[in-house]
């Protein structure tokens, strides 16, 4: 890469055009280049090794000193040659583009800058100089215009980095939709607390305003229900509720940044113009609850969900009050409502496994737990998810799937239960060939389980893997152990008079 090799074409924008690739390596390919301009070519290639991009860099750094005329770089350009009085002289040059240059004619290709780093300097350096958008944000909307998130977010993280948001506040509303979207929580956040100061608001159009708020009512659903983020933005949905009334979403917001006297006022207002609302219904449901005025809670408790409200757990609790109230209907309503429930997360899948429990049907309680545990992720547990291994464990050793059981569980320590019911599947496995391997599993198990508050059936199971192993005198202290414990357990008793 020289000045020979790049034809400015006038017009606006000037363009740069690059010519002459008859010598050229395409690509991520790397060869040796015999031909080249020793005034440019990097250090590597004057000692014959194989051409890369931080070749270019390295030349594309000598380029700009000569346009900029420093003297920065450990081979100054020839005065006598031909690019002698290239460039134009005793030009100020940026600090940071100073800089650049400088790393870029590292002797060691891997000190170099990347190419596209190097853009990043430059687009930054030339918005900074010139005060106007630039290529930053052109290529946010690029990007956007593309439905590249991922492209939105990376310009949208270098415009954040130089304060340039003030030139395009439309983006920014933009760029925070996207970074939602992506659920880049942390990014969302930063934006929305740029975009509601003051001076960034004044910016803003009606409609960026509005698309605003959706989006900090949507990311505020993201926040964990023990963060205290919602009495911050009090005032901000306040202002959006005067603009636009209309809006249900901003009233839904305003009720749970209120103060608790302030609900039943704000929703039986927000009902008056959004009477359809199934969150608004719930909303009401919640102050009759507290009021405990429970047949007001039914009957708006069942309209919420009639009206679309899904949430297993309240759809339960509404349940429970209808058959306390010996409301037929409303109980048979709330059946169906409940079988027909489409559960989306493993909590979900508890809470109505919990239901078909209730209800004693068995082989729906197995299907919700069976894909309550295919929805445990790598995330925190919910309240429930031991109580749910453990009944779906429990389960498939009443119905004898035991290699489903050890298959799909495994030991957990804390979760009592669930290693009794993995040790007993190991025990009925093993009886077959005499496994030592998944005896030995159990009896450790079973070691670990038989504490000094553990249940009989602990030391029973503790005892018949251990005689099962050939170790009899192990068994019959374990079984001492249970009986000093349970003195009175028939079982216990029983096996103690066979042995």
């Amino acid at each position: 890469l020289r000045p020979d090799h790049i034809f400015i074409e006038p017009g606006s924008p000037l363009k740069a055009r690059l010519v002459d690739f008859g010598n050229s390596v395409h690509g991520s390919q790397s060869a040796s280049i015999q031909s080249f301009s020793s005034l440019f070519a990097a250090p590597e290639l004057l000692r014959g090794e194989t051409a890369t991009n931080a070749c270019d860099v390295y030349s594309l750094g000598l380029l700009l000193q000569a346009i900029v005329q420093i003297p920065l770089l450990k081979k100054p350009l020839d005065r006598q040659s031909k690019y002698g009085d290239f460039g134009q002289k005793s030009r100020e040059v940026h600090p940071r583009l100073q800089t650049l240059i400088g790393s870029m004619a590292q002797e060691h290709p891997n000190r170099r800058p990347a190419l596209n780093d190097v853009r990043i300097v430059f687009d930054s350096v030339c918005e900074e100089i010139n005060g106007i958008p630039g290529s930053f944000l052109d290529r946010l909307r690029q990007a956007d215009e593309q439905h590249s998130s991922a492209e939105v977010l990376f310009w949208a993280n270098r415009i954040e980095q130089h304060g340039l948001w003030s030139l395009s506040p439309g983006l920014q509303v933009r760029a925070t939709e996207v970074a939602l979207a992506g659920n880049d929580l942390e990014f969302t956040q930063r934006l929305l607390q740029s975009c509601f100061q003051p001076a960034s608001q004044a910016n803003f159009t009606i409609d960026d305003l509005r698309r605003l708020f959706l989006v900090l009512a949507q990311f505020l659903d993201h926040v964990p229900p023990d963060a205290n983020t919602w009495p911050n933005y009090a005032t901000h949905f306040r202002f959006a509720l005067e603009r636009w009334p209309e809006v249900e979403t901003f009233w839904i917001c305003r009720i749970r940044a209120s103060q608790e006297q302030e609900h039943e006022p704000l929703v039986r207002q927000a009902l008056e113009r959004h009477p359809a609302s199934a969150v608004l219904h719930y909303f009401l449901a919640q102050v009759h609850a507290r009021k405990m005025d429970l047949e007001a809670l039914l009957a708006t408790g069942t309209m919420a969900v009639n009206r679309g409200y899904r949430e297993a757990k309240f759809s339960r609790g509404l349940l429970r009050l209808a058959k306390h109230f010996q409301d037929s209907d409303r109980t048979t309503e709330l059946q169906m409502h409940l079988k027909r429930f489409d559960p989306r997360t493993a909590e979900e899948c508890w809470e109505l496994s919990q239901f078909a429990r209730e209800e004693q049907d068995l082989p729906r309680e197995l299907q919700y737990l069976e894909r309550g545990m295919e929805n445990l992720g790598p995330g925190p547990p919910f309240k429930w998810q031991d109580e749910m291994k453990e009944r779906f464990a429990g389960l498939l050793l009443q119905q004898q799937k035991y290699e489903e059981l050890v298959r799909r569980l495994s030991p957990s320590s804390g979760v009592s239960k669930l290693n009794q019911h993995l040790a007993a599947a190991m025990i009925e496995l093993s009886q077959g060939d005499r496994s030592a391997t998944m005896l030995e599993s159990a009896r450790s198990l079973l070691e670990k389980e038989s504490s000094e508050n553990a249940p009989a059936m602990v030391f029973k199971r503790l005892f018949q893997c251990l005689k099962l192993l050939g170790r009899n005198t192990e068994a019959r202290a374990a079984l001492q152990r249970g009986l000093r414990q349970h003195p009175n357990d028939p079982g216990l008793i029983e096996l103690a008079n066979r042995t």
